[in-house]
């Protein structure tokens, strides 16, 4: 559960806040205080409890004595202290000086009652989200317009490439819980899962990790295990397993199954990119676009959302009219190269580099980091000449017309 301190100095709001937290099922309450304390005894609440939350009152009546200068104080010290910790400022009404103290501070999420439950859990997902701004790790996700599109296979090689050939620190994390293939087709058997992380995501510690993760050449795995669901899916959990794996890794790459659960929400709306894998045929196109209103509905930002076109080499339909079917531009090409493929699953491990699958997963790898990152091989323009030699364009906000 996400734990949390509530700092206030109105009894009725305190109580308010305390119940819908309780209501949510998923927010532990360590502490609510009447009062705001010092700096000295701030910093050691923080210390003693680690809120990955905390609710603070911003303003109310002079009798209850509230003002902006010890409202600043607290918020001061919990930025020293636990930078991380989301914050949510409560006010009793739509006051005037609330909302400048707020302002003021930087604070952007606020709740003023009346909030009905589901607003309450979008105020605190995104007071969480910008919480993990500062977080560096990249967050790449792959999701099948239907099954059997390729995307658990472009996520694995995907990964794979951008731990292998430009030594950058990678997770795979396997997010189908229900029938995830991670496991099988690299022919391991992790003694903990992903389910195990969700249950166990306010206890992750190097140690613990290391127990969850399976080591792949130079991957690091989070597979699903199958013999197991997890106890409840929250999305707390998921928020706190991303925010851990995003800390101690370079990138993360997510394989998602085609229908998304809601708990799994923090795994798209932290992504840098998510793309919808889907092949030429009649059908695959048909639910890809209905994939990408699902993504619109759930509210992930257009800008992040892109199409990879699998087994590209059927000459019908042509490329042009699968984008004016899908109502947007191709991101990214991949070859149909079977052979490759069956002979990577035969041997548990990743499709050879030398294949034309295994070429183009490696430039659509290059091109997720784009111009100027860290990790790349020696060479920039030998790089650069590879990618202009594939069709890769490069830019910051995604791959664009990535073709192999």
């Amino acid at each position: 559960m996400l734990t949390t301190l509530i700092f206030g100095v109105t009894q009725s709001l305190t109580e308010y806040v305390s119940h819908l937290c309780g209501e949510s099922g998923d927010i532990c309450v360590y502490k609510t205080l009447d009062s705001y304390r010092s700096p000295h005894e701030v910093a050691r609440l923080l210390n003693t409890y680690c809120p990955e939350l905390i609710f603070l009152q911003l303003a109310a009546s002079e009798e209850e004595g509230v003002s902006a200068e010890r409202v600043r104080l607290v918020v001061e010290q919990i930025r020293m202290v636990q930078p991380e910790t989301a914050l949510v400022g409560l006010l009793p009404k739509a006051d005037e000086a609330g909302l400048r103290i707020a302002a003021e501070l930087g604070i952007v999420e606020i709740l003023i009652p009346p909030v009905a439950q589901e607003e309450f859990r979008a105020v605190v997902f995104r007071a969480l989200d910008r919480s993990a701004g500062a977080v560096r790790g990249n967050v790449f996700t792959f999701l099948p317009a239907k099954s059997g599109s390729g995307a658990t296979v472009t996520a694995l090689n995907v990964a794979g490439c951008l731990a292998r050939e430009f030594h950058r620190k990678v997770l795979l994390l396997e997010a189908d819980i229900q029938s995830g293939p991670v496991a099988i087709m690299l022919n391991i058997q992790p003694e903990q899962s992903i389910t195990d992380a969700l249950d166990y995501s306010n206890q992750l510690s190097a140690e613990t990790w290391r127990q969850m993760v399976a080591k792949v050449d130079d991957l690091d795995v989070l597979a699903t295990s199958g013999a197991r669901t997890v106890s409840k899916t929250s999305p707390f959990s998921y928020f706190r397993l991303l925010r851990f794996a995003r800390d101690h890794y370079d990138d993360v790459i997510v394989d998602l199954p085609g229908v998304v659960e809601d708990a799994a929400e923090p795994l798209l709306s932290n992504s840098k990119g998510v793309y919808v894998v889907c092949t030429p045929e009649v059908t695959s196109l048909a639910l890809a676009r209905r994939r990408l209103r699902q993504l619109e509905l759930r509210g992930i930002p257009d800008s992040v959302v892109h199409v990879i076109l699998n087994r590209s080499d059927q000459t019908e339909p042509t490329l042009t009219e699968i984008e004016e079917s899908l109502g947007r531009k191709i991101a990214a090409e991949l070859p149909n190269d079977y052979r490759a493929l069956r002979k990577a699953v035969e041997s548990g491990g990743f499709v050879d580099p030398d294949t034309e699958l295994g070429k183009g997963c490696a430039s659509f790898a290059a091109a997720l980091l784009g111009d100027g990152h860290e990790g790349h091989p020696v060479g920039g323009s030998k790089w650069k000449a590879l990618l202009g030699k594939l069709g890769v364009s490069v830019q910051n906000e995604g791959v664009h017309n990535h073709r192999v």
